[in-house]
């Protein structure tokens, strides 16, 4: 999960021990990123705390803090300065659900006493909304197997934790990916029901929950790591206990896949550098360094690497101007067999035109990287001097591809380098058929298309 690539691991001297169930949460005010408890090795529960500055971690002592817990969760309020930790398990063995209220400056653990807060739970999901300055508390689960699971909302603004009562709200479940997405909202996905995964995508804005439903999911999962990338406004989840038939598979067989929420749909990053999968992981998005970090978790015993995380450029492929019309309408260029142009695939182009009617036709694509000039020249450039009347040429030509229009229908297929200096690269495409009976010059040209690479 790095510079030119997915990530890298980080071969340290000195770390936090192996462990999974922690929480972290990224201190903006100090850049360290902060862990605290988990379940280690010898499957008992600690109470440790330790900080990441992005070159080594620091084992911080102090005179008052949490009791040993594990499945807790943890936030940082920003207006504060203060990472904010509520529940978990607590205590010996598999622990016993807890309903306190954390909170540690860089210095020492405060417990905070407020009169009202969620019930004891671990499983539950946290995170922090810059734009009103609250940590958002979602569901949970009761005992070791999470069971019965909760579907209630609070919000701690640093005094006071307040219960939401939406009448719409998403079905019970703990151990959820939840994570503020830049617009004053939450996102929660994933996360268990009992034996059950869940893949829904819900967002919370402090009146209401609502559900999306994007066109790709991830496959469903719980106990996994996820962080909100401000810079790039993508939401990245990885790992996580995924669905089988075999109840207990998932944890024998954690998934290691990575995912971004772009806003609206969900991205699965397919760059093949990443952390073996694991679930019981935890992370948080370093802002000054631009990274999300991610340590530890289980597969199946617990994991001592410390992994880093950027995000890449994002494929995107949109219509960039009209074409101009024959007889038989306006030529359509547009993508086939995957919509975006993802490094290490074959991306295909379709050109249509005169869909379904019988018969041969002449085309062209082209392909160039400027849709601003051309061959000395400005683009757009009006083709009606030439006698394509109507007609403009939107891209430069570096590269043209001539084709046939089988009853109606060309295609291009463009292979793509999983080469990771290759994302973001932007080119633009148009086609062209040849049609005598459209102006004097005998042809009529698509709409064009502006695109960019990306691993996703």
């Amino acid at each position: 999960m790095g510079s030119g690539g997915p990530g890298r691991s980080l071969f340290l001297l000195l770390a936090p021990p192996a462990r999974g169930f922690h929480a972290v949460a990224y201190d903006a005010g100090r850049g360290v990123t902060v862990l605290f408890g988990g379940q280690n090795s010898s499957w008992a529960l600690v109470g440790d705390t330790w900080e990441w500055d992005g070159v080594a971690w620091t084992h911080r002592t102090t005179a008052t803090a949490p009791s040993p817990r594990a499945v807790h969760a943890m936030a940082y309020d920003m207006a504060r300065g203060r990472v904010v930790l509520f529940g978990g398990a607590a205590g010996t063995g598999s622990g016993t659900d807890n309903d306190e209220t954390w909170e540690w400056n860089g210095v020492t653990w405060t417990q905070m006493q407020p009169t009202v807060r969620p019930s004891a739970r671990r499983g539950a999901s946290m995170a922090y909304v810059p734009t009103r300055g609250v940590c958002v508390l979602f569901g949970g689960g009761i005992t070791g197997s999470g069971t019965p699971v909760l579907n209630d909302t609070w919000e701690w603004n640093g005094s006071t934790w307040t219960q939401y009562m939406p009448a719409v709200r998403p079905p019970a479940r703990w151990s959820s990916y939840l994570a503020a997405v830049g617009t004053g909202r939450v996102l929660l996905s994933g996360g268990g029901a009992g034996f059950v995964e869940l893949y829904d995508t819900w967002t919370w804005d402090g009146v209401a929950w609502q559900q999306v439903f994007p066109a790709v999911q991830p496959i469903a999962r719980r106990l996994g790591g996820a962080a909100f990338d401000s810079q790039r406004n993508l939401l990245v989840a990885w790992g996580g206990a995924v669905t089988f038939f075999d109840p207990w598979g998932p944890y024998l067989n954690p998934d290691g896949s990575t995912w971004v929420w772009d806003g609206s749909n969900w991205r699965l990053d397919s760059r093949p550098f990443a952390p073996v999968g694991r679930y019981a992981t935890a992370a948080a998005y370093d802002v000054s360094r631009g990274r999300v970090v991610a340590f530890g978790g289980f597969n199946p015993l617990p994991l001592q690497d410390t992994w880093e995380y950027e995000a890449g450029p994002l494929a995107a492929c949109a219509s960039s101007g009209p074409g101009c019309p024959g007889p038989l309408g306006v030529p359509v260029l547009a993508p086939s067999a995957g919509p975006l142009p993802l490094l290490g695939t074959n991306w295909f182009l379709r050109l249509t035109y005169g869909s379904g009617i019988p018969g041969i036709r002449v085309g062209s694509i082209a392909i160039g990287w400027s849709d601003q000039m051309w061959s000395g020249g400005t683009l757009p450039f009006d083709l009606t001097a030439l006698g394509m009347t109507g007609c403009t040429l939107r891209v430069s030509t570096e590269f043209v591809q001539g084709m046939y229009l089988q009853s109606g229908h060309a295609y291009f297929a463009w292979p793509l380098p999983a080469t990771p200096s290759l994302a973001g690269i932007q080119f633009f495409a148009q086609g062209l058929v040849l049609e005598t009976a459209a102006n004097p010059l005998g042809a009529v040209m698509s709409n064009a298309l502006a695109a960019s690479t990306g691993p996703y």
